[in-house]
């Protein structure tokens, strides 16, 4: 009896002398910079879910590549601006998917009006209600989590930067980052009750919003606690943890 205690109590010894050993040897968590940290944040703060419709709080993006087809009145003025979005935008979602203009309607999945709110609700009805105080709106449709289609507006009787503004944010917004936040002004996303912002730029946190929703490691269908495991994930083998 004695002597089986004896063994019993030694065994329990090395069991937790392994289990120490073996903590001691596992790979420490990737120590994310601060740049890293805040992009994590933002991300689950802008890229789960949308503004408006109560679709649930999960990443969606395209898989395939987004083809636009512009319409309404628009000026050389705005396919500049369009297409140097369209640019950097690709830059950062490579090599996952790209963005094309095209002038073939057929071939499009995305169409973008420049125009006043009254020629698209000519053409779309049904947005009537959703422009009143709006200068810009975007619209996606998505199956199975993965975005196939939008649609996007542009108010050209604004201010010329505001237009700038806002080709930036909806083109964004439609790739799937799709809501607004308070939290930095310089960002293509930004809005408070009082505040509509307006940056004319992506902010070097926006693009890295885009290149982690469109990197290679993400996937659709992610809540926020799968998102914050999958952005460890990918910071750490980026620095070849």
């Amino acid at each position: 009896m004695h002597t089986n205690m004896r063994i019993l109590t030694l065994a329990m010894l090395l069991a937790v002398f392994i289990s120490a050993c073996s903590k001691d040897e596992e790979t420490p968590a990737y120590p994310l910079t601060s740049f890293e940290s805040q992009a994590k944040a933002y991300f689950k703060e802008v890229a789960l879910g949308f503004e408006s419709g109560g679709a649930s709080e999960i990443t969606r993006r395209w898989e395939s590549p987004v083809r636009i087809f512009v319409g309404g009145n628009y000026s050389p003025q705005h396919m500049d601006e369009l297409n140097l979005t369209v640019a950097q935008l690709n830059e950062a979602m490579a090599p996952t998917n790209y963005i094309e203009v095209v002038s073939d309607s057929t071939q499009s999945n995305c169409y973008f009006h420049f125009g006043s709110a009254e020629s698209y609700i000519k053409l779309f009805p049904d947005m009537r209600n959703s422009l009143r105080g709006n200068v810009a709106y975007f619209n996606v449709w998505w199956l199975n989590d993965e975005i196939n289609r939008s649609r996007i507006f542009i108010d050209t009787t604004v201010e010329f930067y505001k237009q700038q503004s806002t080709i930036r944010e909806e083109l964004a917004q439609s790739l799937g980052l799709g809501k607004d936040s308070p939290l930095y002004p310089n960002s293509i996303f930004y809005e408070t009750a009082t505040d509509g912002g307006f940056a004319t730029s992506y902010s070097s946190l926006d693009l890295e919003l885009v290149r982690l929703l469109y990197h290679p490691m993400m996937d659709i269908g992610l809540n926020e606690l799968a998102v914050d495991g999958r952005i460890n994930s990918i910071y750490q083998a980026e620095a070849g943890e």
